[in-house]
């Protein structure tokens, strides 16, 4: 029951579990420098970081930066800049000496968002238009990409965005309506080879969040009221195995 971290440990800008569940992948501005930097941390042990080629100018005004995987298993991190009206960003990183195994650009609004596999080797690349923009030009489809050679493994309708993949990467859980405050979310799982749902929801309730099974195809989601509750909204859970049987968990259980 004691902490073992402490305030003595240098902050960094974003962190995240990495997909082995033992230490933290951690990300890193030195200002003085003008460099990223990446590594890895045990709880309260300071990372050991790396120098990555991402420009300056990220640091710059609104930090939008971030984890969308991390494996030390793979030696690969995804990093994702994603802002409303400027180019989103893409960087594959290689963590033990952060040179960038891969950059790409897409145009503003063109996508909603990028989403990484657990071990960082697939990536869904969500249309603008899954999150209802309509000020301009959005990418046609909604794509799942294998990054090693650039295949895509999957191609659905521009509406529905990839919100997470599945510890096994044979499914991912998308939204097929906006995903915003005060609106109902309607969900479903889909198989990544056939692009096909195996598990849909239009309950009337509002995505609070979700968690991927560790060891295979299914996620926890959790629901709540389109009412606002606060910061920690009481939430059904609905649990989806991979062959989409779902056990349904209603009650008040509060939001982690």
């Amino acid at each position: 029951g004691n902490p073992i971290t402490g305030d003595s440990l240098p902050p960094y800008y974003f962190q995240m579990w990495a997909d082995d569940s033992t230490g933290l992948c951690a990300l890193d501005y030195d200002s003085q420098a003008q460099q990223w930097q990446i590594g890895l941390r045990a709880p309260g042990v300071p990372a050991t970081v790396r120098s990555m080629a991402i420009h300056p100018n990220v640091a710059s005004g609104i930090i939008a930066i971030d984890f969308r995987a991390c494996s030390p298993r793979n030696d690969r991190a995804v990093l994702v800049y994603n802002l409303m009206g400027v180019p989103t960003e893409l960087w594959v990183v290689r963590i033990s000496d952060g040179a960038i195994l891969l950059h790409r650009s897409y145009p503003a609004n063109n996508v909603a968002d990028i989403t990484a596999s657990p071990d960082g080797s697939l990536i869904a690349e969500s249309s603008g238009k899954s999150v209802g923009y309509i000020g301009g030009p959005t990418a046609e489809t909604t794509v799942v990409e294998r990054l090693s050679d650039g295949a895509r493994l999957m191609k659905v309708d521009p509406g529905i965005g990839v919100l997470g993949f599945s510890a096994d990467m044979k499914t991912v859980l998308v939204s097929t309506s906006p995903w915003t405050a005060g609106r109902a979310t309607n969900l479903a799982i889909l198989d990544i080879r056939t692009g096909q749902p195996i598990w849909s929801y239009n309950g009337g309730e509002l995505l609070s969040g979700f968690f991927i099974d560790p060891a295979g195809s299914g996620f926890a989601v959790m629901l709540q009221s389109v009412a606002p509750h606060g910061s920690h909204p009481p939430v059904d859970v609905v649990v989806v195995d991979g062959a989409g049987r779902a056990t349904d968990l209603r009650g008040n259980y509060l939001h982690p």
